[in-house]
C-alpha cells in the first residue's frame, strides 16, 4: 500500500510540474480554401523555438504536450508569404485549433532566401482590400476592457470608430457618419440588425444576438470598402462562425451579472470530420420577472453552426435567434408623478431569426464556386402609451415593423494567373415588411397615421472585382458594384480603386477611392401624407439612394520590435442626401427611424480627418494600443447652410492595454492572472435645443430647427478595466473576471426632452456604470 501511494504522488507531481496541452490546425491558401503542404509551424516563446513541424498533405499540422503559457505561432513557406501569429493562451481543458490562411508569393523562392517572418494580425479574410480595416480576432473579444465579449464594442475601440461608453447603447459611429451606416454581412449575405434592444431602423443595440463563442476571425471595414460590399455608407462587419472541434467534444458554462452563457461543439462523425457548435445564452436579470418585476430588461439567444464536409465541397448550415423585451409601466396615480416619464407606459421589444447554409467548391485549383441561401423573420415594437389626467390611456406612439426576408448569394472565385485573381458575384432579397407608425396630436385630439407599410421589397446586388500584382511591390484592386431597390426603383453602378506600394524596408502605402450608396428604410418610401384634396400621397416614393465618394491615403511601417504604426487620411463627400425642403432636417443625423418627414435629395455633406495607431502586439503577454482621430463632419440640409452632423464630435483618443501573468509555477501550476484597461477621451456630441415655448404649447417636444446642432456636450472621459484570473486543472479551466464597464459613469445624452409636469427641459442619461462579475469553466 505505501509503494502505491508513492507510485501515486510521482505521478502526481509529474502532471503538476508539467502541465500541457495540444496545438493543431490547418493552413489553407487564402484564395481557393486548398491545404498547403510543407508548411513550417514553429511554436516560439519569447522568440526562441519550443517545438517545429510541417503540414501534411491535407495542411494539417499538430503539437502535442506543449506546456501551458503564451505563445507566438510562426508559419513558413518558400511560395507564401511567412508570418507570425501572436497571442496564443494555452490552457488545460482542451486543445487550441488554428486556421491559417496564407497569401502565395508573386515569385517563388529559394528556400535560403526566405526572409525572417513578422508578427502580423492584420491579416485579413478578404485578400481585396487596401486600407481601412481592421481583423477582430476571437481574444479580442474575450480580453478588451469594456468589450463586453461584443464585437461592435471591440469595433467602437478602433481608430476612425466613435462609440458611447454607456452599457445601454452600442451604437458606433464610422468616420462621422450615422450608426446607421454601419452594415453586418455574413457569407455573402446582408443580416437584419442582430443586436438586442434594437430600436427600429438603426443598426446598433445593447448586445449581438450572436455570441463570441461562435465568432472566428471577422473583418470590420471602415470606408472605402471592396466592390462586393454595397448598401453601405459608414462600414461594414463582415461576420465569420467557426466550425466547431470535429475531434472531441468541449463544453462551455458561464454564470455571470449579464446572464447565463452554455456552449457546446464536437463531432458528429470524427471519420468525415462533420462537428457542430451551439450556444445559447439568457439573461439572469429577466429572471426577475419570473418573481414579480415584470420592467426588468431581459434577453435571450441561441445561435448554431454545423459543418458537414463532402466528397465534393462543403456544407455549412447556421442560424441565430434571439428576443430582447424591456418595459417601463406607468401608475395610475397623479400623487407619484414626478415627471412627465412616469406617465408613459413604455414597451421596447425585438425578435429576430436567421437560418441558412452556404455550399462552397473547388472546381480544379483555379476555381471556387460558393452558394448560400438564408431566410428570417424579425419583429420590432418600440410603443409609448400615455395616462392622461383622467387616467385614461391613450397611443401616444406607435411603431411597429416586422418583416421575413429571402436572400440568396452566388459567388465565383478565378484565378487567372498567379498575377490576376478575380471574384464574380451576384444577391437577391425579398423581404416582407409591415409597418406602422402612428403619432398622437395633442393639438387635436387626434391619432395621426405616419407610416402604413405593407408590402414587399426586392434588392438586387451584383459586382465583380480584381486583384493585380503588378511586381513584388506594386498591387491594383479593381471593381464595380451594381445596387437596384424595387420600392423606389432606383439603381446605382459604383466603381472602386485601390493601389498598394510595400516594400520590407519603408513599409506600406494605399490609396483607394470608390463610389458607394445605401437604401434608406422601408418606411421612407412609404411615408404619407395628404394633398390640398385630402387625398393620401406617397411623396418619398421615388427618393433616391443617399450616395458618396471616399478617398483613403493610409501608411502602414514596423516602427520598432512589435510594434507597428498605421495613419490614414480620409475624404467622404456626400450627395444625394434625403432632407426636408428648405429645412435643416437631414437623414445623415438620424441614428433611428423616430420619425419620417416629406424628403428630397438635396442635401449634402462631407467628413474629413485623420486616423493614426499605434499598437504593440502581445509580447510576454503585454500589448497596447493608442488609437487617435480628429476629423469633421458636416453637412447642408434644404436650407443651403453648412452646419455639423450630430456626429461631428472632432476627436477621439483611446488607449487600451494589458498583460496576463503566469502564476504558479513554483507549485507544478499554470495559472494566468490578468488586467486590461481602456481609456478613452470623445469629444462633445453637438445636439439641437429644445424650443420651450412651442414644447409647452403642444405638450410635446419641439426642437428649435432652425438652430440646429448649435449646441454641444460637454467632453467625455471613458475607463474600462477587467480582471481575470484562470486556474488550470487536469480536465477543466475555471476563469474569474471581473468587468467593469464605464468606472467614472460618464455617458452621452439619449434623449433632451420637455416635461409637461415639470414645464421644464429634461435630460434622460444613458446608462452608465456596470460591473460584470462571471465565472466561466470550459471542460
Amino acid at each position: 500500500m505505501q509503494r502505491l501511494l508513492i507510485v501515486i504522488f510521482i505521478l502526481s507531481a509529474g502532471w503538476l510540474n508539467a502541465q500541457t496541452q495540444s496545438i493543431r490546425g490547418i493552413v489553407l491558401n487564402n484564395f481557393n480554401e486548398l491545404p498547403i503542404e510543407d508548411v513550417q509551424v514553429k511554436v516560439l516563446l519569447n522568440d526562441s523555438i519550443v517545438k517545429t513541424a510541417f503540414t501534411n498533405e491535407k495542411g494539417e499540422f499538430l503539437f502535442v504536450k506543449v506546456p501551458l503559457g503564451m505563445y507566438d505561432i510562426s508559419f513558413k513557406h518558400v511560395n507564401y508569404e511567412s508570418f507570425i501569429l501572436p497571442d496564443i493562451t494555452l490552457i488545460s481543458s482542451r486543445e487550441t485549433y488554428l486556421e491559417v490562411e496564407l497569401v502565395e508569393r508573386l515569385e517563388q523562392l529559394e528556400e535560403f532566401s526566405v526572409s525572417k517572418p513578422k508578427k502580423d494580425r492584420s491579416k485579413t479574410n478578404n485578400e481585396m482590400v487596401t486600407n481601412s480595416v481592421k481583423t477582430i480576432y476571437p481574444q479580442d473579444m474575450k480580453k478588451l476592457a469594456g468589450s463586453l465579449d461584443d464585437p461592435i464594442r471591440v469595433a467602437g475601440m478602433m481608430p476612425g470608430v466613435t462609440s458611447d461608453a454607456a452599457f445601454s447603447e452600442n451604437f458606433i459611429s464610422i468616420r462621422g457618419n450615422s450608426p446607421r451606416g454601419l452594415k453586418y454581412m455574413m457569407e455573402g449575405i446582408e443580416l437584419f440588425n442582430p443586436t438586442h434592444f434594437a430600436r427600429i431602423g438603426s443598426s446598433g443595440g445593447t448586445f449581438t444576438i450572436f455570441s463570441m463563442q461562435l465568432l472566428d476571425k471577422s473583418d470590420f471595414f471602415t470606408g472605402a470598402f471592396p466592390a462586393e460590399y454595397s448598401n453601405a455608407m459608414g462600414g461594414v462587419l463582415d461576420v465569420n462562425f467557426r466550425s466547431g472541434n470535429n475531434t472531441s467534444r468541449n463544453y462551455a458554462v458561464n454564470i455571470g451579472t449579464l446572464g447565463l452563457d452554455l456552449a457546446a461543439e464536437g463531432p458528429f462523425n470524427k471519420n468525415n470530420k462533420s462537428s457542430y457548435l451551439v450556444n445559447y445564452r439568457y439573461s439572469v436579470v429577466g429572471m426577475a420577472r419570473l418573481i414579480g418585476y415584470p420592467t426588468q430588461p431581459t434577453y435571450q439567444d441561441l445561435s448554431y453552426v454545423l459543418d458537414f464536409p463532402m466528397k465534393k465541397g462543403n456544407l455549412k448550415l447556421f442560424g441565430m435567434a434571439g428576443t430582447s423585451d424591456r418595459k417601463r409601466i406607468a401608475v395610475a396615480d397623479s400623487t407619484v408623478w414626478e415627471g412627465d416619464i412616469d406617465r408613459y407606459n413604455l414597451s421596447l421589444r425585438g425578435d429576430m431569426m436567421t437560418i441558412g447554409g452556404v455550399y462552397d467548391r473547388n472546381v480544379g485549383e483555379k476555381t471556387l464556386l460558393k452558394l448560400t441561401l438564408a431566410g428570417g423573420a424579425s419583429r420590432q415594437i418600440d410603443n409609448q402609451n400615455y395616462i392622461m389626467d383622467d387616467y385614461s390611456e391613450i397611443i401616444r406612439r406607435k411603431n411597429e415593423y416586422s418583416s421575413i426576408p429571402l436572400t440568396g448569394a452566388f459567388s465565383i472565385k478565378h484565378k487567372f494567373s498567379i498575377r490576376h485573381t478575380n471574384k464574380t458575384g451576384v444577391s437577391a432579397d425579398y423581404t416582407t415588411h409591415n409597418w406602422d407608425v402612428l403619432k398622437y396630436d395633442f393639438e387635436r385630439a387626434h391619432l395621426d397615421t405616419l407610416v402604413i407599410g405593407t408590402g414587399a421589397s426586392q434588392t438586387y446586388k451584383a459586382f465583380t472585382q480584381s486583384r493585380f500584382l503588378l511586381n513584388e511591390n506594386w498591387s491594383l484592386n479593381l471593381g464595380v458594384a451594381g445596387l437596384y431597390y424595387s420600392v423606389n426603383q432606383k439603381y446605382s453602378i459604383e466603381p472602386r480603386v485601390g493601389i498598394a506600394y510595400e516594400t520590407n524596408k519603408i513599409g506600406r502605402f494605399s490609396l483607394a477611392m470608390g463610389r458607394h450608396s445605401q437604401i434608406e428604410n422601408y418606411a421612407t418610401y412609404l411615408y404619407q401624407s395628404s394633398d390640398s384634396l385630402g387625398n393620401t400621397i406617397y411623396p418619398n416614393k421615388s427618393l433616391d439612394f443617399v450616395k458618396a465618394y471616399h478617398a483613403i491615403a493610409g501608411y502602414r511601417t514596423t516602427i520598432f520590435k512589435n510594434h507597428y504604426l498605421n495613419v490614414e487620411t480620409y475624404y467622404q463627400y456626400l450627395f444625394d442626401v434625403p432632407v426636408e425642403p428648405n429645412g435643416t432636417f437631414s437623414m445623415l443625423n438620424i441614428a433611428e427611424l423616430e420619425e419620417v418627414r416629406n424628403l428630397s435629395n438635396d442635401g449634402i455633406g462631407e467628413n474629413v480627418g485623420l486616423d493614426v495607431s499605434i499598437e504593440r502586439y502581445a509580447n510576454k503577454g503585454l500589448y497596447y494600443m493608442i488609437n487617435a482621430s480628429i476629423y469633421s463632419s458636416r453637412y447642408q440640409g434644404g436650407d443651403k447652410i453648412w452646419r455639423s452632423t450630430e456626429f461631428d464630435q472632432g476627436f477621439n483618443i483611446k488607449f487600451l492595454a494589458g498583460k496576463e501573468y503566469i502564476v504558479g509555477e513554483k507549485k507544478g501550476k499554470t495559472n494566468y492572472i490578468g488586467w486590461n484597461t481602456n481609456l478613452a477621451y470623445v469629444g462633445g456630441r453637438p445636439y439641437t435645443p429644445i424650443d420651450l415655448a412651442a414644447s409647452e404649447a403642444e405638450q410635446e417636444t419641439i426642437y428649435n430647427e432652425s438652430l440646429a446642432f448649435t449646441e454641444r456636450e460637454d467632453n467625455l472621459l471613458f475607463l474600462d478595466v477587467t480582471f481575470t484570473y484562470k486556474i488550470n486543472k487536469y480536465n477543466h479551466t475555471g476563469i474569474w473576471s471581473l468587468q467593469i464597464k464605464n468606472l467614472f459613469s460618464n455617458g452621452n445624452a439619449i434623449y433632451r426632452e420637455y416635461d409637461a409636469v415639470l414645464k421644464e427641459e429634461v435630460t434622460v442619461p444613458s446608462s452608465s456604470f456596470f460591473p460584470n462579475l462571471s465565472y466561466k469553466i470550459l471542460f
